[in-house]
């Protein structure tokens, strides 16, 4: 009884082995392993072959075909198949192994093909990092307590100062660029520059970049933090008579203190 198997079995009666298998390009090849179950006298043979399904030969992987030979008391045989390693960023692909044609009394199990699946690879679902013109973006805090900056890339984490520190963006197939926006919190409160990262730092397919994913948002000096300077009322308005004297006046610096 032929079927195959995903690990070595233990001693005994063979169970059926889930049928499926999975590998990447970058593996190479594929080694499947086909149990003898039930009984091991004489000698027997079984042929197999691979049959395209979503991946095709030659492009995904090399087809193959044979005869395993089991001699008395042979229980275990592997068939290697050749995995292609190409440039082309591709998602999951499959192709399927199939036993056939048993001889010297032996017969097929329930497992007698296994599903191939061939892992998606060169990034098919993307890398994802900030575009060049994005990577340092400034804004200004609103008048009428509404605003936003654009920036090109995917999800952000930021802190005070932003309505908005987190959040993500959906990318469609062959979709390249993607757009979201942090909104800028208004207040009366005079402040120097202040300087956010913008960090990507999850995607549920693909991968991050190894750089550019991390993007500096300024949001420029606000609410005049080096002061408003104006004469006192006082001052504004002096009536002096015509005579040798140093007069005082006083200038009020409003708002901001810093600097």
């Amino acid at each position: 009884l032929f079927q195959f198997q995903t690990s070595p079995p233990g001693a005994g009666v063979i169970a059926p082995s889930p049928e499926t298998a999975r590998v990447t390009e970058e593996d190479g090849e594929v080694r499947l392993l086909v149990a003898r179950a039930q009984g091991l006298l004489g000698r027997v043979t079984v042929g197999y072959r691979t049959t395209p399904f979503m991946a095709s030969s030659p492009e995904d992987y090399e087809d193959t075909e044979g005869i395993l030979d089991f001699l008395p008391g042979e229980r275990l045989k592997f068939i290697t198949v050749t995995i292609v390693d190409n440039l082309a960023p591709e998602l999951d692909k499959s192709f399927r192994v199939e036993l056939f044609n048993p001889d010297g009394g032996a017969t097929l199990g329930v497992a007698a093909h296994i599903t191939v699946t061939i892992a998606a690879s060169d990034d098919a679902h993307g890398v994802f990092q900030f575009s060049p013109d994005s990577l340092a973006v400034n804004g200004t805090e609103p008048e009428d307590g509404r605003s936003a900056v654009l920036l090109q890339a995917e999800p952000s984490a930021a802190g005070a100062e932003l309505l908005s520190s987190s959040g993500s963006v959906s990318f469609g197939v062959g979709q390249r660029r993607e757009s979201f926006f942090v909104r800028v919190a208004q207040d009366q409160v005079p402040e120097l520059d202040q300087h956010f990262n913008v960090t990507l730092v999850n995607v549920s397919h693909g991968r991050l970049g190894n750089e550019r994913t991390t993007a500096t948002l300024t949001v420029l000096a606000s609410d005049d933090p080096y002061g408003v300077f104006v004469f006192a009322a006082t001052a504004r308005a002096l009536r002096v008579p015509e005579a040798d004297a140093t007069i005082g006046l006083t200038i009020h610096r409003l708002k901001g203190l810093m600097g």
